[in-house]
């Protein structure tokens, strides 16, 4: 069964992509101020980051990723690969050695984000 509080995340998510979706349906980009073509690229990144966090926190019970700060870390590198990804193939940047250096540059911050030993100490 669900619960209040999960039942309001996903209704958050959903409404998050239902605008989402509306805005890509109701706007023309070429007739956008930039003001509100970078809003579109921020709002992806939060529908992605809120997703991501989601997902991660109804796992963590199984997985070693008891930290919450670095759920967190996990969940923004997740969100930001494909948004960084978008913004290059928007202004076409994106080439196949920018596709392969950003992922392997998204590899060793997981990797070492992984490995990283968060403590409340710091």
């Amino acid at each position: 069964m669900v619960n209040a509080k999960s039942k309001r995340k996903l209704l958050t998510l959903v409404f998050l992509y239902f605008g989402l979706i509306c805005f890509f349906f109701v706007t023309d980009p070429y007739k956008l101020p930039v003001s509100l073509l970078f809003v579109t690229f921020v709002w992806l990144f939060l529908c992605l980051f809120l997703t991501f966090l989601y997902l991660i926190n109804h796992l963590a019970k199984k997985t070693l990723l008891s930290s919450r700060l670095k759920r967190y870390e996990f969940a923004l590198m997740a969100a930001a690969l494909p948004v960084l990804l978008l913004l290059l193939k928007s202004v076409d940047q994106l080439t196949i050695k920018d596709g392969l250096l950003l992922l392997s540059v998204y590899l060793l911050t997981v990797f070492y984000v992984s490995k990283l030993n968060i403590n409340k100490d710091v």
